[in-house]
């Protein structure tokens, strides 16, 4: 199959190598210092010249020496100073210091205007990070602010993402108000979720409280007020189902052991949500294929490192061992009862469409939707990701290459669903 030489199953077939690493400490400080050196700027600049302009001022009444024109020029530069200063502290009551993203202030007028100019769907979820204060009593007050900025960077670039607005609320409070279009509130709630698995401390939880506007209120106030008390209840919900439980021990394991695929993991979980709606799978199974996708790779626990790296020119017996790792990464997933549909998708990740994958050779619809779900978002995720071993590809050229394969290795449905929702983000053909 040409898919081969062009390198989409074997995409498939290889663990992710690694694409990003996180910032050291000595880069998060430096970060800091430009931001403390842009603040300080942000006043010290305007002063300066401002009291230059003072200084000609004063200069021109005590001596007379200074034209009409630089006399008025310096008036003028001193008006202008002050109605920067206005308009930027005006700017920053809006901002939160930390994290830069808009506070309270913000959010309420955003909703003040909005509930009051537009019919258009949205979703408000009000979020808080769940075991902040103990990770900052037992790591220190900087750890617990880097912890909190870095939230807010992934929040802020998930909610860019789907059109939306992050906000900083109070503490380890955040929200996000996100344009409903084409995705249901689940849907924004399970992608915003995302924003977290990236944390290192496994301690750190979720809690969300997601209002539909203004189909549950018209009033801004009101509006805060409900996603506080579903937020609330959800806290109480949580002390997290065996499900959830499970799933998280795992994920902890595999992140400790391979950190550096974070990043493709929460790619293809974000797209496979997006699919799964469009193909009409319910809240509980949309759990299951995020779940899957996630804990995909658990079966490379079980295999030497030294395989894992080289990647190319493995013996028989090690090829025979990276093909049994869907099959052994399921077993593993299966331990915990709980997740045994999660299990069934990972088993099933690798399996073509044709009948050619395996472990167990199926074909078509006997291959779980979530699992072939799984492998269109796993190829486009890889494809369009970059890579020393091959060259990347554009969204565009990636989705050619899964529509050639469809109904080889992938199902045509999939691939299409995967292109209705990049539809927004093509470029249109003209006419």
């Amino acid at each position: 199959m040409e898919a081969h030489t062009l390198g989409v199953e074997s995409a498939r077939n290889q663990p992710p190598t690694r694409w990003d690493a996180r910032p050291s400490a000595r880069a998060r400080r430096a970060w800091r210092r430009v931001r403390e050196f842009e603040r300080e700027w942000s006043v010290a600049g305007p002063t300066v010249f401002g009291l230059i302009a003072a200084a000609l001022i004063i200069y021109n009444h005590v001596q007379d020496r200074v034209t009409d024109l630089a006399f008025w020029l310096g008036l003028a530069l001193i008006a202008s100073v002050f109605s920067w200063m206005i308009q930027n502290n005006h700017r920053r009551a809006r901002i939160d210091a930390m994290t830069g993203l808009a506070n309270r202030l913000r959010l309420q007028a955003d909703l003040r205007q909005l509930l009051a100019s537009s019919a258009e769907l949205h979703t408000l979820v009000l979020l808080e990070l769940e075991g902040v204060a103990a990770h900052r009593d037992l790591l220190g007050f900087e750890a617990g602010d880097d912890l909190v900025r870095s939230f807010s960077r992934e929040l802020a670039g998930l909610v860019d993402r789907l059109g939306g607005t992050a906000y900083r609320v109070d503490g380890a409070q955040f929200c996000a108000l996100v344009p409903g279009g084409r995705r249901g509130p689940d849907e924004i709630v399970m992608a915003i979720s995302e924003s977290a698995t990236n944390i290192e401390d496994e301690t750190i939880g979720q809690a969300h409280g997601v209002v539909a506007l203004p189909e549950d209120t018209v009033d801004p106030d009101l509006a805060l007020q409900i996603a506080g008390q579903r937020l609330a209840a959800d806290k109480r919900r949580q002390r997290r189902s065996a499900k959830h439980q499970a799933h998280d021990a795992l994920t902890a394991v595999l992140n400790a052991r391979h950190p550096e695929m974070s990043t493709h993991v929460r790619a293809v979980a974000f797209r496979a949500i997006a699919v799964g709606r469009l193909l009409g799978l319910g809240r509980e199974q949309l759990d299951d294929v995020v779940f899957a996708a996630r804990l995909q790779h658990v079966g490379m626990l079980a295999v030497a490192d030294a395989a894992l790296e080289r990647q190319a020119n493995l013996s028989a017996g090690e090829s025979k061992v990276i093909r049994g790792l869907p099959a052994v990464g399921a077993s593993i997933i299966a331990s915990a009862p709980a997740l045994a549909p999660v299990a069934t998708l990972v088993r099933s990740s690798y399996e073509n469409y044709d009948g050619t994958g395996y472990p167990d050779g199926l074909a078509g619809e006997r291959i779980p939707l979530g699992s072939r779900i799984m492998a269109v978002c796993v190829a486009f995720t890889v494809l369009t990701s970059e890579r020393a071993d091959r060259r990347t590809r554009t969204p565009e050229e990636a989705l050619a290459e899964l529509r050639r394969c469809a109904g080889a290795e992938f199902d045509p449905r999939v691939v299409e669903a995967l292109a209705e929702d990049m539809a927004d983000d093509l470029p249109q053909p003209r006419p």
